[in-house]
């Protein structure tokens, strides 16, 4: 029996607006100055694991978020793998709702950085206008993406196990302080 290869086309990516960062700084300094310019508060979380097919070892990459008006996610994503040491790629994901003029002021902002090389704009929804160039960082950015709501999951998860994990320990505290 001929064996059957499923692919997997999936544009569920359309209230993402992403960016693509070039810049020789190292991943912590570029969220710090897009903290700074930006006026955003990215934090770091643990490294997203994503594998590029199932034959392979997951890729770590830097993971930052940021909530705005629990309305608009900013997450800043970086291929701690990257073999080209002096310019790094970094990948700015915008969900939630965000007008066009936002995203250009976004992108005039960030252009104004010294430390940031070049960034732009990415557009997966349009098949046709991805070059051949492109396709593999959009490939990378389509794997990125199914991961990423995962990688959510599972870092919401530790933080609620945590917040357990203080709550008893607080009522075994205040059985004590009782008892004595």
């Amino acid at each position: 029996m001929k064996k059957k290869k499923f692919v997997i086309d999936f544009d569920g990516h359309q209230d993402y607006a992403i960016f693509n960062i070039t810049s020789s700084q190292p991943d912590f300094r570029i969220a710090y100055l897009l903290n700074k310019h930006l006026g955003l508060q990215l934090q770091r979380d643990e490294n997203m694991l994503v594998k590029k097919s199932s034959n392979s070892d997951p890729q770590q990459f830097s993971f930052f978020s940021y909530t705005r008006d629990m309305r608009t996610t900013y997450y800043l994503i970086h291929d701690l793998s990257d073999q080209e040491p002096l310019i790094k790629n970094f990948f700015l994901l915008i969900h939630g709702f965000l007008i066009e003029l936002e995203q250009n002021e976004l992108v005039t902002t960030i252009n104004k950085i010294p430390e940031i090389l070049s960034v732009n704009q990415l557009n997966l929804i349009d098949k046709q206008s991805i070059r051949k160039s492109q396709n593999k960082s959009t490939e990378l950015l389509n794997l990125i993406l199914t991961e990423l709501e995962y990688h959510i999951l599972t870092i919401a998860k530790q933080k609620n196990e945590t917040k357990i994990q203080l709550k008893q320990t607080d009522r075994e505290r205040n059985k004590r302080l009782r008892s004595e």
